[in-house]
């Protein structure tokens, strides 16, 4: 495919963004999800993991008294306080936003509560593994909620509620079983990366380090690979394994105009929450800040959105001028 020039892609990228904002513009009820999940983080009560902290601390403990270690005393009781600080000021309730809704509250440290909020610290056995999965499950249903409605203008479909409804609850059956696979696939490839390193390590520590960049630039590469695999969920209603070919065929064909719009987004996100991380010095200031953060973290993902259908609907039509091509060459 042909590419744009530097100066048109550009130009492009920002005609996105404007349109982006604009089809929110038509549905600014959505935010109710982003807002209402942050003021919950901010207000609402806070569930923190004391207890896998106590039990962390406990073999951190056990660790300096059955193995000799050179670190200093000073980093020795800095990493144990960091333990605990973790398990005082973490709060479980943060994995409602899924990895997928941005949310403000997270990023701006420990915020304190304009009044009182309950603090509850279940046992350890919830911690580990119900708690963070059904904080993470909801989480996804949250996120279609968010993103079905604003995929239906980009798709032009025009749905109804009810049709919305179903077609989110589908979407959340498919990230639930991505989620599994996803934790099975990430665990096994931890496993054989550190036992491939570890063995590295043994014949030559060079050698570990250079494995170590090459597995990471293949994790960072496969990632941009796959940028596109919820937008093409969305906007093409197919499953996950489709939708990371679809993700695949926009970044390969389109590979510079995708780095410029990860940027872009990276730029305005990281930009913006530098400003509502001033104005959380006042109770107003943060309210204000999750306002203006919710309305701009959705406009920039629904402008992955249009991005996304305006590079496949390009590829599609490239590919069937090629074919045609193609075909009456032969003919």
């Amino acid at each position: 495919m042909e590419q744009p020039n530097f100066l048109t892609g550009l130009r492009w990228l920002v005609d996105i963004l404007v349109e982006a904002f604009a089809t929110l513009n038509r549905r600014l009820w959505v935010l109710a999800i982003p807002v209402g999940l942050d003021l919950f983080l901010w207000l609402g009560p806070r569930l923190i993991p004391d207890a896998l902290a106590k039990r962390l601390l406990d073999l951190w403990q056990s660790l300096l008294q059955t193995a000799p270690t050179s670190l200093e005393p000073e980093l020795v009781e800095q990493i144990s306080t960091a333990i605990q600080q973790w398990g005082w000021q973490s709060n479980l309730f943060q994995l409602l936003s899924g990895a997928l809704i941005s949310t403000l509250v997270p990023k701006l440290g420990a915020l304190s509560s304009p009044a009182a909020v309950p603090t509850w610290a279940p046992a350890l056995a919830w911690v580990l593994l119900p708690i963070p999965l059904g904080a993470m499950a909801l989480g996804l249903l949250l996120w279609a909620l968010l993103m079905v409605p604003l995929a239906d203008l980009v798709r032009q479909s025009q749905e109804g509620g009810r049709d919305m409804l179903r077609r989110a609850w589908r979407i959340w059956r498919q990230l639930l079983l991505l989620l599994v696979f996803v934790l099975f696939a990430g665990g096994v490839l931890v496993l054989v990366v550190g036992l491939v390193l570890s063995f590295a390590t043994l014949l030559s520590p060079a050698l570990a380090l250079i494995l170590t960049y090459l597995i990471g630039g293949g994790v960072f590469w496969l990632l941009f690979q796959l940028y596109f695999s919820l937008e093409a969920m969305l906007i093409s209603g197919i499953g996950p394994a489709g939708a990371f070919l679809y993700s695949l065929q926009v970044v390969r064909s389109n590979p510079w105009l995708a780095l410029g719009l990860i940027a872009l987004i990276l730029i305005v996100s990281r930009g913006t929450t530098l400003i509502w991380q001033q104005l959380a010095l006042h109770p107003l200031g943060v309210l204000l800040g999750i306002l203006a953060h919710s309305y701009i973290a959705a406009g920039l993902a629904t402008a992955r959105l249009i991005f996304y259908r305006d590079r496949l609907r390009a590829w599609l039509e490239w590919r069937k001028k090629l074919r045609a091509r193609m075909g009456g060459q032969t003919g």
